[in-house]
């Protein structure tokens, strides 16, 4: 069953060696494919020799052939914030994203999403034009530090877990004084 797990990839050729991928529960770069098994180094630089029947038989995702990286978050803004602000702070994230030349503007969705517990939440989305987790990393770690300027800006607050308490006093019992 190895042999023919390793017929079938590399017939289909669903990745290479130096390609990044995930299968099962190993996600790693692969370093060297043969008839029988596959060498996948992981993250943790651990090698692991996974048989091809095994990879063969399950889903395999080729990070690798990505053609641009999807980032996607919840934003979320204190609930003392006024509507005006909370539209203008939209506004700005909609402009700021559509502006940068590492992202795809026509996929760019910002969107008043929900009212959590603590927090007026925000859905980001959009794609990075790149395949490259590094430059996709520094390009977040940019627009993290525009969404904080554009959040002071604003004169927005970054909403955080908070809980009201409210103490009741009880009414005085009957015959007694209060």
């Amino acid at each position: 069953s190895n042999f023919f797990g390793g017929l079938v990839l590399i017939l289909e050729h669903p990745f290479d060696v130096g390609d990044w991928i995930a299968t099962g529960t190993i996600e790693g770069t692969v370093e060297d494919i043969t008839f029988r098994s596959t060498k996948i180094r992981q993250l943790n630089d651990a090698l692991t020799i996974v048989p091809n029947s095994a990879i063969a038989s399950g889903t395999i995702t080729n990070w690798t052939r990505l053609h641009m990286r999807m980032a996607q978050f919840k934003l979320g803004l204190a609930y003392a914030t006024p509507k005006e602000t909370v539209q203008q702070v939209l506004e700005r994230l909609r402009a700021m994203l559509a502006a940068r030349a590492d992202v795809y503007a026509d996929k760019v969705q910002v969107r008043l999403s929900a009212f959590s517990e603590s927090s007026v939440d925000v859905f980001v989305l959009f794609y990075v034009r790149t395949t490259d987790i590094n430059v996709f990393r520094a390009s977040l770690e940019e627009i993290n530090f525009a969404i904080m300027d554009i959040m002071k800006d604003c004169g927005a607050s970054f909403a955080f877990p908070s809980r009201s308490l409210y103490f009741e006093t009880p009414l005085p019992k009957e015959g007694s004084e209060a």
